[in-house]
């Protein structure tokens, strides 16, 4: 114990009379992803000493506690004592976390998808090493989402739907909002085409703002009422398995979901079906063979 508090102040003085502008490029890379890593074993051993704490009644409230000494919220330190807990189901986890290979955000993504799927740690510790978080996000998705059955999964996403906005710190009209992907991907394509619109216009008028910034102008056209601009078409792929169709559900790992969203039930296919291009491919297990192009589903 004494030599891991001696190790951490000396860690801290280093780190704090580091000075980059000493180090070539390459060395600041290669010290930044050792404390990275440092950090990520740095957090996870921290919480691993609260819920000991918690445990032993030391702290009565432990995530309080963490959450003020880590200079964290709440909610984030309630997250890192639960993904603690989580992983002592997935050892290979639970070791990755402690060397810092991994984040505290990564195991729990890892610790919640093995939950469903539980031959899939070694698959998500790779993602997470190689493909960062977002690749690990998505993986983990695919697997948890997966797993549920799709007309619960539909009728919890319809109960969550939600637009909420509130004043930020700079007085702007920030907002957030959660859409079943069956509509939710409809309204981000057609942004993103009025983006691309907005963007394209900018750019001859010698403007160098990021795309965001004309995404947040498209978005007003769109919502901004008797002057907003249409888009034109804007498509909502299906993908769905010929027998999952007629039967009117889903079987095992048979395929029904929207491209760019995630699962859906059999009925919203058949409901957006009616009056639109329907395209039907072969599938012989991963090839995929159709004469109008790669991707069968439903446009609508």
């Amino acid at each position: 114990m004494a030599r891991l508090r001696a190790l951490t102040i000396e860690m801290r003085r280093a780190a704090s009379a580091f000075e980059p502008d000493r180090w070539s490029g390459a060395d600041c890379a290669a010290i930044a992803e050792e404390l990275s890593a440092a950090a990520n074993a740095c957090l996870a051993a921290a919480a691993r000493a609260a819920a000991r704490a918690s445990a032993c009644n030391t702290r009565r409230d432990g995530s309080a506690w963490l959450a003020r000494v880590s200079g964290t919220t709440p909610a984030e330190a309630r997250a890192a004592l639960s993904t603690i807990a989580a992983v002592e189901g997935c050892p290979a986890t639970a070791e990755a976390l402690a060397s810092g290979q991994v984040s505290l955000r990564q195991a729990h993504q890892i610790a919640a998808a093995v939950a469903v799927e539980p031959g899939a740690e070694a698959t998500l510790l790779e993602v997470a090493t190689t493909r960062g978080m977002a690749g690990l996000r998505r993986e983990a998705r695919r697997i948890t989402l997966g797993a549920r059955d799709r007309e619960q999964l539909h009728a919890q996403q319809r109960r969550a739907r939600s637009v909420t906005h509130w004043v930020d710190e700079l007085g702007m009209i920030a907002g957030r909002f959660r859409l079943p992907p069956e509509t939710g991907v409809r309204f981000v394509n057609r942004l993103d085409i009025e983006a691309d619109r907005c963007r394209r216009a900018a750019r001859r008028a010698g403007s160098t703002e990021m795309r965001e910034v004309h995404a947040a102008d498209a978005f007003v056209r769109m919502v901004a009422g008797p002057g907003a601009r249409t888009v034109g078409r804007v498509d909502v792929v299906y993908v769905c398995d010929l027998s999952a169709a007629a039967r009117g559900h889903t079987h095992g790992d048979e395929l029904c979901h929207v491209v760019g969203g995630g699962p859906v039930p059999v009925s919203v296919v058949r409901e957006a079906a009616v009056g639109a291009f329907v395209k039907v491919a072969v599938r012989d297990g991963r090839k995929l063979l159709a004469a109008e192009g790669p991707q069968g589903g439903v446009d609508e």
